[in-house]
């Protein structure tokens, strides 16, 4: 019966399947005697307390999953509480710098103004400083420009003398 049946199943089932499915996997490729026989020695796990047990094992597995879900949302919720607790306890530590922040600021400015200030200062130095040696050289002009002119003037004082003297001179001559 077996040749027949496997007679049979070569001429029929020469050709195979073009997809197999998930549930015949096992027993496409096998002969028709062995399929029935993997199939009966797998039909203990239809049973109905079978079925009950794997369905009770589901259920507690499903809980177990559901009790791990909810212990690691309580988890992410005290990190985060946590993650928020630390930062406000660095804001209140902090608390004392953020009243000197402002003060610290405003010394910030006057001390920027004041460089700013001084920047002018040193131009202003400068400008001063080349005034200063203009005006020296003015004097200097000045005082060659005075000797000269008293030079000039001695001399002509002196041409002016001789020549009052010498018209005194000749008037005194003219009276004589």
């Amino acid at each position: 019966m077996d040749q027949r049946l496997a007679k049979l199943e070569q001429i029929v089932g020469s050709q195979q399947q073009v997809s197999n499915k998930v549930l015949s996997v096992k027993t496409d490729n096998l002969a028709l005697l062995d399929a029935v026989q993997y199939l009966q020695s797998k039909k203990h796990n239809l049973a109905t307390d079978h079925l009950t047990h794997i369905e009770g094992r589901l259920s507690a597995l499903t809980t177990k999953l559901n009790s791990l879900k909810e212990q690691k949302d309580r988890l992410n919720t005290a990190k985060s509480a946590s993650q928020v607790a630390r930062i406000f306890s660095s804001l209140e530590a902090n608390v004392g710098l953020m009243t000197v922040i402002p003060e610290v600021e405003a010394r910030l400015e006057d001390v920027a103004s004041l460089n700013k200030q001084a920047q002018q200062w040193n131009l202003r130095l400068s400008e001063v400083s080349s005034d200063q040696e203009k005006t020296e050289k003015l004097l200097a002009d000045n005082s060659k420009r005075l000797e000269a002119t008293q030079a000039k003037l001695g001399a002509s004082l002196y041409t002016v003398t001789a020549k009052l003297e010498k018209l005194q001179a000749d008037l005194i001559t003219i009276k004589s």
